[in-house]
This record gives C-alpha cells, structure tokens and sequence, in this order.
C-alpha cells in the first residue's frame, strides 16, 4: 500500500484504470490524497509513473491488503460474526467510511462495517459531510496525526477545527478514557435529558 500526495484523486484514479495492473484504490483521504494497494511489483511500478506526474510516495505500512477486493473472504467471516450480535439503532447517525454517508439502520450498520473490509475508505466525502452538518471538534485516537493531515488538506480553506490527539506510547487506552470522562463531565460528550 503507498500513499499517493499532491495530484487531484480524480486524476490518479483516471491513470490507474489506464494501465494493464490490478492496484486499487484503498482510500480517498483529500482532494489531493489516496492511498492504493496491490501486489508490491504492481503497485511500485504504479508509483513510479505516478512521480513522474509529480505525485509524492509514501509507503503505508499495513499487514494485508485492506480496502481492496482481496479481503472479500474476510468480509463474508465478519458477517457471519455480526449476525451473532445485537445491533441496535444508535443515539446518533454514524458516518461510514465505506459510504461517507449517515447510517442508522442497525442492519445497513452490519452489513456496511462488515463490508468497508473490502471496499475503499472513502474519509473526504466524510469529511464534506462533517464539515456541512457543522462539526469543528474531532478526537483522534491512536499513534501518530493521520486525521489531523487528512483535515488540514481538506479544510484548508473552510471554517475553523480543533484536533484532540490522544495516544499511549504503551497502545493503552487510558488517555481515551480520561479524554471520555473530562467530556462527559462536562456535557459536551452526552446531552443531558
């Protein structure tokens, strides 16, 4: 998987649908930013013509192939798991990364989790979405600032947002749940009823 910066999607994917590969597109991340998966000859020669447009490279680091038609098997497993479990309509709409659209539908919210294992994230249109309904306050979670980047090439020139980054060296937990309980004390996690 590479990360493919500083040419428009539309034109990256336009290029890829040309050549005689089989690279996919994982994730729509900006405007200008995407990430691609493949076998590694495929996708190294892929990001070899893409430099000379001027794109920049990065590899992503990743265990398996995700966001792509290779995790198909997986999806149909994960399946079968969440038709064991209990899904309920939630408080608020989620937006699916699969779809970059609201969901609230407890079984559309089964099928679609399961189904994104396959299929690419798709974090702009997402974005587009948060920023239309309003929301400037995003937490995010884990080892380095992925969703910082993503909104600064997405928000660049919109309104106003704040990034709370919360990670553990050790991959704990408990920054989150301090972060959750200073929300939550102060209302703006929960609304009160």
């Amino acid at each position: 998987m590479i990360a493919v910066a500083r040419i428009p999607v539309q034109r990256v994917q336009d290029w890829i649908a040309c050549q005689a590969i089989t690279v996919e597109v994982a994730a729509v991340n900006a405007p200008d930013h995407l990430t691609i998966v493949g076998s590694r000859f495929e996708v190294n020669a892929c990001a070899a013509g893409l430099v000379q447009q001027g794109a920049s490279i990065a590899e992503v680091n990743v265990a398996g192939p995700w966001h792509s038609s290779a995790m198909c098997n997986a999806v149909d497993e994960v399946e079968v798991l969440f038709k064991s479990l209990t899904f309920s309509s939630p408080c608020r709409s989620l937006y699916l990364s699969a779809t970059g659209k609201q969901e609230t539908n407890p079984d559309s919210l089964r099928r679609m989790l399961a189904a994104q294992i396959a299929q690419p994230i798709l974090w702009h249109p997402v974005i587009e979405s948060w920023r239309e309904v309003g929301v400037q306050n995003f937490v995010e979670m884990g080892p380095g600032r992925v969703l910082l980047g993503i909104l600064r090439r997405c928000w660049s020139s919109h309104s106003e947002y704040q990034v709370t980054c919360v990670e553990s060296p050790s991959g704990g937990t408990q920054p989150f749940r301090r972060l959750l309980t200073n929300l939550s004390k102060e209302g703006t996690l929960y609304e009160k009823s």
